[in-house]
């Protein structure tokens, strides 16, 4: 690798791995599009160079030409992953750039044949009728399917490929009749083929922003090196790394490192514990801080919604009905006009005009727009298939901890026993013990002033129990009712009674030299806007809102009581959660909404899963139809109004297309439009329904809804 020219902010480098290798030239340029600080990126095979145009304040020339030459040494594997996961994209990419290498060959060939008449006149075989109506058929052969399906069943015979021999005989007649108008309609061809593989693009691309890693990508340590390496790749018995804010992937035993996890996403529970060498870790913890080298002991089955295919689609598979059926009421006008005209020009022109080829761009173009749309509003669509039952689902189902409420836990009132202590010391006492501890229960319970409370020893953390810990000469016990009982200390019945009768209370008993002195009241704060946000669906009429949780059924109730949630259900496994959510499919399309572990089965279940993306775990991510770029749980309906509107509009711009095939093609039939203008009238059609679509990308929710 040898650089061959460098300014601060844009450097040049000769690499000879990508000479002459297309495919690895795509991959690598996808690569730079994704690393931050670069703003543009141009590789060439034909001359085997790498120009990338970067922001210094980001990334150095240096690290930019490491990162190059790591990526084509080291990491096949993830090249290999990048190929795959744009494949489509690239596809769809290549077309759109035939299409526009075909727009300028006919534009040039216009020109060429405008100056050549100009000056010599036409061939003699210009003026042929006949070379204009097989010219003009081939045309409608690929414009029409089931006429495109016969003549393939028909074309099996021939000794080559039977689409690329059509359309060199359509370009050879048009071309030999030297007519600037039929060299203008293979130019209005091509750019209708651009105009469609550019929306497809549009949808692919977007969706590809949209999409976590479908691999879910690991540091593999191999010979005191680490590789990016898909998760697929992985085996049991193989070392892997975690670092701080990354989700763990697999489950096995630490090697080496230290490091804080968070078990929300695995357990459901917000519940924060210290990992060291030989501890245990599993598929979903997140690493709050630190780092760890983890040998694997399983790696989990990653498994994809089927349902992201765009063909699922009701206005899709509407299109494909009336595409088929299009041939039959072309042909009963194209021989209503010829009997009307007695000319064969006037069958040919309505035909023409009524190749069903826009509708295929209004629907492309429109969803392209409407994940903009969403995008704009910090929603990230991830399967568009779901589009339709987003907007006829009735019901919404919302996980508890974590998702509609904050995850963390809120001090109501403190109950003292001993006379001695008043509520300032507990607190102090409580959050000197604590002090060291990334617990939400510890955050709750942290106060300042506790700086002159000195630890005779580092306290000890008992996971799902509590602290012990030795302050200031006394024994000190932190935490929830087993911990009392293992340590033998008392508590009395009526000690019990409010976590007795108020079930989403979650008590922390203080006993200080083994007497209860205190009791400390907690309970779950509820996500900011989530009330309005269930008054916004209902208005939405999503009435159907329920809540399911592992927790206590009393812990949901309370939390379903504030919200004005009738339907809730509490202690349930995620197997539970699942078959609770496939009952509820049996009345209609189900929104689910979560965010840990114990919800994967359940979102995999629903008709739309929802989560967010930077309070979920990677496995709830994968399995969610859409995610939402922040912690605002307004923007769920906020979705469903968006996505209402934009499919309306999507549906009146398809009618909209029909509706202009079939007036024009009336025209026609008597005679009004000829073949060329009819080709040209119909490319028009294309183009509308690209600007129309565009108009998506103007909606507003609806204010009485979304505030």
């Amino acid at each position: 690798m040898e650089i061959l020219s460098y300014v601060p902010g844009r450097i040049r480098i000769e690499e000879k791995r990508i000479y002459k290798s297309k495919r690895l030239s795509d991959i690598l340029q996808l690569y730079l599009s994704e690393l931050i600080g670069v703003k543009r990126s141009k590789v060439n095979p034909t001359l085997g160079t790498i120009t990338v145009t970067y922001d210094p304040n980001h990334i150095n020339a240096r690290d930019l030409k490491e990162k190059i030459e790591n990526t084509l040494s080291d990491n096949k594997e993830y090249l290999e992953f990048i190929a795959q996961h744009y494949k489509d994209y690239l596809v769809e990419e290549k077309n759109l750039n035939i299409a526009k290498k075909k727009m300028l060959i006919f534009g040039g060939i216009y020109i060429l044949y405008k100056i050549k008449q100009y000056f010599f006149g036409k061939f003699f075989i210009a003026s042929s009728l006949p070379v204009l109506k097989i010219a003009a058929a081939i045309t409608i052969i690929k414009g029409y399917p089931k006429i495109k399906r016969i003549y393939k069943k028909i074309a099996s015979y021939f000794p080559t490929n039977p689409d690329k021999l059509l359309l060199a005989l359509g370009i050879s007649l048009t071309l030999m009749r030297e007519g600037n108008k039929g060299t203008m309609l293979l130019f209005l061809k091509a750019f209708t083929d651009a105009l469609n593989s550019y929306s497809k693009l549009q949808i692919k691309k977007t969706l590809l922003m949209n999409t976590t890693n479908p691999n879910n990508l690991v540091w593999f340590n191999h010979d005191e090196k680490e590789y990016l390496m898909p998760l697929k790749s992985i085996e049991a018995g193989d070392v892997v790394t975690f670092y701080e804010n990354e989700t763990i992937l697999v489950d096995g035993t630490v090697l080496s490192g230290d490091a804080m996890i968070n078990q929300l996403y695995y357990s459901g529970q917000p519940e924060i514990k210290r990992i060291r060498k030989r501890s245990k870790v599993f598929e979903g913890m997140v690493i709050t801080s630190g780092s760890i080298k983890v040998k694997v002991s399983k790696i989990p089955k990653i498994a994809f919604k089927p349902d992201i295919l765009l063909e699922n689609l009701n206005i899709k598979k509407r299109i494909k009905n009336y595409q088929e059926k299009s041939i039959y009421v072309s042909s009963i006008l194209a021989f209503i006009s010829y009997l009307l005209t007695g000319s064969t020009l006037t069958p040919i022109s309505v035909l023409l005009l009524m190749t069903p080829s826009a509708t295929n761009v209004a629907l492309n173009s429109g969803l392209a727009n409407y994940l903009k749309l969403l995008m704009r509003n910090k929603i990230i669509l991830r399967n568009v298939n779901t589009v339709e039952n987003l907007v006829n689902a009735e019901s919404i189902v919302f996980d508890k901890t974590g998702t509609l409420t904050k995850g963390r836990l809120k001090i109501t009132k403190i109950e003292l026993y001993d006379k001695r202590y008043t509520e300032d010391e507990i607190l102090k006492i409580c959050s000197s013990c604590e002090s060291n501890i990334c617990h939400p229960i510890a955050r709750s319970l942290k106060v300042d002033g506790t700086d002159d409370i000195n630890l005779n020893d580092a306290p000890l953390y008992i996971p799902s129990k509590g602290v012990v810990a030795n302050c200031q000469g006394h024994s000190v016990v932190i935490g929830n009712q087993k911990l009392m009982v293992d340590e033998k200390i008392k508590i009395k019945e009526k000690q019990k009674h409010i976590f007795m009768d108020k079930g989403y209370y979650l008590p922390v008993y203080v006993a200080i030299d083994n007497i209860l002195c205190a009791k400390i009241l907690m309970i779950e704060e509820i996500e900011h806007n989530a009330v309005q946000m269930v008054s916004n669906l209902r208005k939405d009429n999503i009435n159907d809102i329920s809540i399911i949780s592992g927790d206590l059924k009393k812990n949901t109730g309370h939390i379903a009581q504030s919200l004005n949630i009738q339907s809730y259900h509490g202690s349930l496994s995620p197997s539970a959660k699942e078959e609770y959510i496939k009952n509820k499919k049996s009345k209609g399309p189900v929104i689910m909404v979560g965010d840990g572990i114990n919800d994967i089965s359940a979102l995999k279940e629903a008709d739309v899963s929802i989560s967010f993306v930077n309070n979920s775990c990677e496995q709830a991510l994968l399995k969610s139809d859409c995610i939402l770029k922040e912690k605002n749980i307004l923007l769920v309906p906020k979705l469903l109004s968006l996505t209402e509107r934009a499919y309306h509009r999507i549906q009146r711009n398809i009618d909209f297309n029909q509706n202009y095939n079939f007036v024009m093609g009336s025209l026609a039939a008597f005679g009004y439009i000829g073949p060329f203008k009819a080709k040209s009238l119909n490319t028009m059609n294309s183009i509308l329904a690209m600007i129309n679509s565009m108009r998506i990308l103007n909606i507003k929710p609806n204010i009485d809804s979304v505030r």
